[in-house]
């Protein structure tokens, strides 16, 4: 279990398959969402460990890609969805230990090979 104060809230949080649910459907609602220019269009989410064996739920927001002759997203877009997503997150009681946020711009997954290292 893991334990977050937030202000004066105290929440804690199983980190398992349920709650990991739990906040897949919360972020869910997010699908859709639109800041500067940037649309997410899928969330992903995944129970990792940290080097202390602790649990935490991998986010990973899909987004449109950056604009036309741009490398990535603009700051406003960025930082607006990781905070809705932290907003949404902090709702079902995860914090930035137990629920990390990341971004990227194609929903493909490494599948075996892949994502043991190799190459197609």
């Amino acid at each position: 279990m893991i334990v977050s104060h937030s202000g004066e809230q105290v929440t804690a949080v199983d980190v398992d398959e349920a709650s990991a649910e739990i906040l897949a459907d919360a972020l869910d609602a997010m699908r859709g969402y639109h800041s500067h220019g940037v649309t997410v269009l899928n969330i992903r989410t995944e129970i990792r460990h940290h080097i202390d064996d602790s649990p935490f739920v991998d986010v990973m927001l899909v987004l449109t890609p950056p604009p036309e002759g741009e490398v990535v997203w603009s700051r406003e877009a960025m930082r607006d969805i990781r905070d809705e997503a932290r907003a949404r997150a902090a709702e079902v009681g995860f914090n930035g230990f137990t629920a990390m946020i990341n971004m990227r711009d194609t929903d493909i997954r490494p599948t075996g090979h892949q994502a043991a290292g190799g190459t197609t």
